[in-house]
């Protein structure tokens, strides 16, 4: 049986995720799904973690899968921007605990750039392939947001330099680079110098018995329930600069014109209200220029 180490470590990650608290969204939810198919297809899994509040040290989700909560750097949530500071020591308490409790393991898979330097650390020290799935890039995200605040602000906030070195280490260094998208591999062969053969892309899947087609029926009553016309474009989802709202709000003068009684309806928030007002204020500028 193959034994895979995967590694997420910032955000609320559990057998059930808290969804909507900070960290914990679309890329929580791709690790545990991807660890519970493995599981089925028979491999072992621990998906390895941070440990802190007061979350349990395991979740045994079932015979070949358990989440696996390593603590480091206290109780307090760490937001994944800061984890810098603190992933030297995850990587000695995880090698230690690895050690500890007799694992084998045949490869690590990690998950976003935190995960990624550590996996990768962790990944020689065993003297097992490490492969690595980036889910956003530090170069593109820096470049997307670069009209939003000041370089020295966004600096401070993102710490994006010292980012863009660990990844283009972990990209270097790892067995493969797994992106999700065909732009992504783009971006890892022309701003991180991955070369082709190092790079590929499994595009991510979805949950056919928990999303599917409605009956007609039930789509009209969800309709009237929340007035919504067949011409309505819904967007839901946290405010955050790279959901692309702004290019939404961009299109509607061409959406009007092809279709004049069409509206943009949204539901947009997180769990920071005050980033929520300044973000909505901001697209309501934007709205202002543009509509």
């Amino acid at each position: 049986m193959n034994s895979i180490l995967m590694i997420s470590l910032h955000g609320y990650v559990s057998e059930e995720p808290e969804l909507g608290k900070p960290d914990t969204g679309g890329q929580v939810v791709y690790v545990l799904e991807l660890a519970d198919r493995f599981s089925r297809l028979g491999r072992r899994v621990d998906l390895i973690t941070r440990r802190f509040e007061d979350q349990p040290e395991y979740d045994d989700v079932n015979d070949n899968y358990k989440v696996w909560r390593i603590p480091f750097s206290g109780k307090k949530f760490i937001r994944k921007e800061d984890m810098h500071d603190h992933l030297n020591l995850f990587v000695t308490n995880c090698l230690s605990a690895i050690k500890k409790n007799n694992k084998q393991y045949d490869i690590v898979y990690s998950h976003y750039w935190d995960a990624g330097w550590a996996g990768q650390k962790i990944a020689e020290e065993l003297g097992i392939p490490h492969v690595h799935t980036p889910h956003s890039l530090g170069w593109w995200k820096q470049h997307s947001m670069g009209a939003d605040m000041s370089e020295i602000d966004m600096e401070k906030k993102y710490r994006f330099k010292e980012r863009i070195r660990k990844e283009y280490f972990v990209y270097q260094m790892c067995s493969k680079v797994i992106a999700t998208t065909i732009p992504q591999v783009e971006l890892l062969t022309q701003h991180y110098d991955v070369l082709d053969r190092n790079a590929a892309m499994i595009p991510p899947g979805i949950d056919e018995n928990r999303f599917f087609p409605l009956p007609s029926a039930e789509v009209d009553r969800l309709r009237e329930k929340y007035d919504l016309q067949p011409s309505d474009v819904l967007t839901l989802g946290r405010m955050a600069h790279n959901k692309g709202y702004d290019l939404l709000i961009h299109a509607l003068p061409t959406l009007f014109e092809l279709v004049p009684e069409a509206r943009l309806v949204a539901a947009i928030g997180g769990s920071s209200s005050k980033q929520d007002k300044e973000g909505v204020a901001n697209l309501k500028n934007k709205r202002k220029n543009w509509v």
